[in-house]
């Protein structure tokens, strides 16, 4: 992606409509979020690096969630969902039929957003996501706006 097409940190993050993988549900990404930090994963494909980054996750869970960051984990597609899916600390969530990416977000790609719905981190990368890295962003928005 072109790096002037990014969204920049601070800017309000666009709403998604994302189609549950469980129930067939539909909810709104800003709806989903509820006033939480979240990372949002936009994830296409299999790769084993970013399967690796959810379980850490999952081991980590308790951490981000004294945090209030849910992970919301956004697949291109249903075929790209490891099977089973055994995360208890994420649903499974793909693009609402019909929907695109907002432009500025791209496949591959974290997005730590704030609880009020603006973009603080961009992790162009998802298989280079450092969990460490995700934890001293929050203790920085956190230390910014107490």
């Amino acid at each position: 992606m072109i790096k002037s097409l990014m969204l920049e940190p601070g800017s309000p993050f666009p709403d998604l409509v994302l189609h549950s993988l469980d129930n067939q549900a539909e909810e709104s990404l800003h709806g989903l979020k509820k006033k939480k930090h979240s990372l949002l994963l936009l994830i296409q494909g299999q790769d084993a690096r970013v399967l690796a980054l959810l379980q850490e996750f999952e081991k980590r869970r308790e951490l981000f969630n004294w945090y209030e960051a849910p992970l919301i984990a956004v697949f291109a597609s249903s075929q790209d969902v490891p099977q089973p899916w055994s995360l208890s600390a994420a649903k499974a969530w793909a693009l609402a039929p019909g929907s695109v990416l907002a432009p500025g977000l791209a496949w591959g790609c974290g997005y730590l957003i704030s609880r009020h719905k603006t973009l603080f981190s961009v992790y162009p990368d998802l298989a280079a996501i450092d969990l460490d890295q995700v934890e001293r962003d929050l203790m920085v928005w956190e230390a910014r706006h107490c």
